[in-house]
């Protein structure tokens, strides 16, 4: 065992190969992840937190899954399938866990015309870790999964964790952003593989040890900053190609061409090019949101991202676009007219709304003089409107049903034939 000093490991550097032994208390804290004694906190039990404290009890760990809120440790009581899981709203309960995860959401915030990356939460659960250290002294592992842009982990661990222990001695703090699809049944927490990464070589040792004990895979970056920034790039790539899907899917239908046609037909290449279909909007916890945080960070390296730009230009003007179409098809006008919007959630198959694509769209829509209601047998209560029963409700007394989120739940062709007008704005030229 050494008695090497923090000063002494690498400042950016997170590389397995480049820690050696470790000192005393992180040693303890080892070989009890090794042995799954090792207490963990999840911190937000929302759609990243609750599956990855589950797997973290379901491989042996005992685990607390912390929120803020008595609701959701309610739910999470309800949903939970492990007995060494247990939910809790008590930030208290930090005290008795060795490994901290923070898994809360870093949403974006309306600031005049732009939006602005809000760090409310990832600053909140910190705080909270720093003020509740380990009952009995040990050494702990602070991970965090949430999104935003590169150094700010090292920034907020200096802010908030640095009086609670010497990095690399009896502290360590990594970063592994989360990479979850609700709703996809074949990728799930325990197969994607898991980017890990550390503020020093002893800090990158202990995160990947944690994480190789309950995920398949694990990959190391060689610091903080790039896992960071790769947690950025996945989803920004998918935000810029989903909006230039959108412009050419506006190109297609102006000349007549099912986008989705030419779409199908590219991806027949097999190298070269993925498949990118345009929707209603893009809408959602991570795709939505992150750009805006990758935007902002190049703004402050003094780099003009004009791609960027253009796609979150697309992507803010998406809604009226849509609702151009639906005027279109509505005799020229919405006003006055009673439109229905089916599906109301972010994306098939899932209840959550958040920055859903509806949301955009009823506001057009409204700010047009129409009459919005809405149909989701996922969403009871969307924007303090509740849903529509299709089976009760007569098609005569609505003008129009506008096709938002295609739930397989949602049966269209049975809405027409019972009378009802629908409306695909993204696929004008079916039914």
């Amino acid at each position: 065992m050494t008695t090497r000093s923090a000063s002494r490991l690498p400042n950016r550097g997170g590389s397995i190969s480049a820690t050696g032994d470790l000192p005393a208390p992180l040693d303890g804290l080892l070989r009890r992840i090794h042995s799954r004694t090792a207490t963990v906190a999840v911190l937000g039990q929302g759609y990243v937190g609750f599956p990855l404290a589950q797997r973290a009890a379901e491989r042996g760990f005992p685990t607390i899954g912390i929120d803020a809120s008595e609701a959701v440790k309610r739910r999470c009581d309800g949903m939970n399938v492990h007995a060494s899981y247990r939910a809790s709203f008590e930030m208290a309960d930090i005290s008795s866990s060795e490994v901290v995860v923070v898994a809360v959401p870093t949403p974006t915030q309306d600031e005049g015309d732009v939006r602005r990356p809000d760090l409310a939460y990832v600053r909140s659960a910190l705080d909270a870790v720093g003020r509740y250290p380990h009952r009995e002294g040990r050494a702990r592992l602070v991970v965090v999964e949430s999104t935003y842009a590169p150094g700010t982990t090292r920034a907020l661990a200096r802010e908030y964790l640095g009086a609670n222990g010497e990095l690399g001695e009896t502290l360590a703090v990594g970063y592994s952003p989360e990479r979850i699809d609700p709703g996809n049944s074949h990728y799930s927490v325990d197969n994607i593989p898991k980017v890990v990464s550390g503020l020093c070589g002893a800090s990158a040792q202990l995160v990947k040890e944690f994480y190789d004990a309950i995920v398949d895979q694990t990959v190391p970056a060689s610091s903080v900053e790039a896992a960071e920034a790769c947690k950025l790039l996945e989803n920004t790539f998918r935000f810029v190609n989903i909006t230039f899907a959108q412009e050419f899917e506006q190109y297609c239908n102006a000349i007549g061409v099912s986008a989705r046609e030419a779409t199908e037909l590219a991806a027949t290449k097999p190298f070269g090019y993925m498949r990118f279909h345009a929707g209603p909007g893009i809408g959602g916890h991570c795709i939505a949101e992150d750009p805006y945080f990758l935007y902002e960070a190049m703004l402050s390296a003094r780099i003009q991202p004009g791609v960027l730009r253009s796609a979150l230009d697309n992507h803010e003007s998406r809604a009226q676009v849509l609702v151009d179409r639906i005027a279109a098809h509505a005799g020229g006008t919405v006003r006055e007219k009673k439109i229905v919007l089916l599906g109301v959630s972010y994306k098939p198959g899932v209840a959550d709304t958040r920055r859903s694509p509806a949301s955009a769209i009823r506001k057009e829509l409204l700010e047009r003089g129409a009459i919005v209601s809405y149909h989701d047998p996922l969403v009871p209560l969307f924007e303090n409107l509740e849903s529509l029963s299709i089976d009760t409700e007569s098609p005569t007394n609505h003008d129009l049903a506008v096709v938002v989120m295609k739930h397989a739940s949602l049966d269209v062709a049975g809405m027409r034939s019972s009378g009802w007008r629908v409306f695909d704005p993204v696929e004008p030229w079916e039914g």
